[in-house]
């Protein structure tokens, strides 16, 4: 069985992550044959024919109740990222990221992965049955922030990074930060050499902005449905490290 997904794109300079999550196991309409990018040049082109995402922005509080020593921080600015999407929640008298996490997430099931580029980032997520870990944000200290409003603080000093510098981050920004609990595909599984399936390495490219856009195929979990669900993903960087925007361009199920 074989089936593509029109582009869902999501604006701004911060990612609605429940919304990327759902667009992710949810969304499924069908767009023209084999829509996925094949090369550089169509990795950094614009996406036509998307419509902006009209889905709510989600909250940054985790689904399990916060434990006493779980404070909100302190008000951001109004043009800040956490302002626009809500006050972060932080942990009082944390550790580490790891320990700020069992605090935000009480409870036996543990689901983070440390950044290897962003050593002093921890992916955070929640388990939501078969489908395994679904991302709630990013703690940076004892805070469970945004990846838009860290973006911001870790790509400061885009504006003077060289090309390849920018690049290197941001695919690193992408796998360990944006989907940290999916497998970016650095070659094609069997399904996609079976299918004879178009597909393309994960890819950054430079835009004449001094942003980057970045696509790579994605492995979901099979969830209830025990199907391999693929997707390709688009996003572009500004100048300064921000990701302005964010499509699925593609998608098939085995």
């Amino acid at each position: 069985m074989k089936r593509l997904a029109v582009a869902r794109v999501s604006s701004g300079a911060t990612l609605p992550f429940l919304c990327v999550c759902a667009l992710l196991t949810h969304c499924r309409p069908t767009p023209p044959p084999d829509a996925a990018p094949a090369d550089a040049a169509s990795a950094a082109a614009p996406i036509a024919s998307v419509a902006p995402s009209q889905a709510p922005a989600p909250s940054s509080a985790p689904s399990q109740a916060p434990s006493a020593d779980v404070a909100p921080a302190a008000a951001p600015s109004a043009s800040s990222p956490s302002a626009q999407m809500g006050s972060p929640l932080c942990a009082a008298g944390c550790a580490s990221p790891a320990a700020a996490y069992s605090k935000l997430f009480p409870g036996p099931h543990a689901c983070t992965k440390p950044s290897a580029t962003f050593p002093d980032l921890l992916a955070a997520g929640v388990v939501a049955g078969e489908s395994g870990c679904v991302s709630r944000g990013v703690i940076a200290g004892c805070c469970l922030r945004t990846p838009g409003d860290v973006a911001a603080e870790k790509f400061a000093s885009w504006p003077t990074a060289t090309a390849d510098a920018r690049k290197a981050q941001a695919l690193a920004w992408v796998r360990e930060i944006v989907f940290p609990f999916q497998t970016v595909l650095d070659a094609p599984t069997k399904d996609f050499l079976v299918r004879n399936h178009p597909f393309s390495p994960p890819i950054a490219v430079g835009l004449p902005n001094g942003g980057v856009a970045v696509t790579v195929w994605l492995h979901e979990r099979a969830g209830p449905s025990k199907r391999e669900i693929y997707t390709a993903q688009n996003l572009h960087f500004s100048p300064t490290g921000v990701i302005e925007r964010m499509a699925q361009i593609g998608e098939w199920v085995r």
